[in-house]
């Protein structure tokens, strides 16, 4: 890991310019673990932290949740925490999005009756056309289409499903 690397050049009295290495130096620990010296210059791309200028209708700033997050779980919010609300926040758009159009043929049904039965669901397109498909495929088109900012920045799928409008930041230790 990163921090081995940090470590094992200065221990040889090694101290780069610049050395790029993943998620360690992001670690609120790394200096501590290291030594400001090895971790000197350290470059690393983060993808998320509560800095960041980011902001959606549910979370706030990214420095909301983070406060929000730290209130509730009582430690500070990882970018993997940070990443899984902002996908649980873009299913849940998604969702709504998917079905907006639509009204339910029962006032109950389980889950995969709403994903997958055809004739649970009665909806229109965006132009009052029926649309024949299921749930799913509602959601999944949903998500195709989805432009979103949320607390990690924005998110947008391409053919191949994935998020290509999230930019990750350099940082630098210094």
């Amino acid at each position: 890991t990163g921090h081995i690397v940090a470590e094992a050049l200065a221990d040889r009295g090694v101290y780069l310019k610049s050395l790029f290495l993943t998620v360690a130096p992001a670690r609120k620990d790394f200096v501590a673990t290291v030594g400001p010296r090895a971790a000197e210059n350290v470059l690393s791309a983060v993808q998320w932290h509560p800095s960041m200028g980011y902001a959606d209708s549910f979370f706030g700033t990214s420095a909301e949740y983070a406060s929000e997050f730290e209130a509730l779980f009582g430690t500070e919010p990882s970018y993997l925490a940070a990443m899984a609300s902002a996908t649980v926040f873009s299913l849940a758009v998604a969702i709504k999005g998917a079905f907006e159009r639509c009204t339910f043929t029962q006032a109950s049904m389980d889950a995969d009756a709403l994903l997958f039965d055809t004739s649970a669901i009665a909806c229109k397109d965006a132009i009052g056309q029926k649309y024949l498909g299921n749930g799913y495929d509602l959601i999944r088109k949903s998500l195709e289409v989805q432009s979103l900012e949320t607390v990690v920045g924005r998110i947008e799928f391409n053919q191949h499903r994935r998020n290509v409008a999230k930019e990750p930041a350099i940082t630098q230790v210094r």
